[in-house]
């Protein structure tokens, strides 16, 4: 490489490069975290309007829906069993 292409990119690089990209990753990890509240929020708002809607035009399939959603919500087993339980069950049964 010659002497100006190897200043050229020097120059855009800048002294503190390294403190810039650390600066542009932790923005982009902050806002992570931003995205995901937004989307699940744009889910359950959508999720919510279309049960709404579904209330008013089908009711007893809106009606036969919600008592799905309660028998999944206050049904006590769990679909997967948590590991940590497994854990304790197994040294108990020795």
């Amino acid at each position: 490489m010659d002497e100006i292409s190897e200043t050229v990119l020097y120059d855009e690089a800048g002294d503190d490069s390294t403190e810039e990209l650390m600066n542009e990753y932790e923005d982009r990890k902050s806002r992570s975290h931003d995205d995901v509240i937004t989307m699940q929020t744009a889910v359950c708002l959508t999720l919510g309007a279309l049960f709404l809607a579904l209330h008013f035009l089908y009711p007893e399939t809106a009606e036969a829906l919600l008592n799905e959603l309660k028998k999944y919500t206050t049904d006590t087993s769990f679909v997967v069993k948590n590991p940590i339980d497994i854990v304790i069950s197994y040294f108990h049964s020795r």
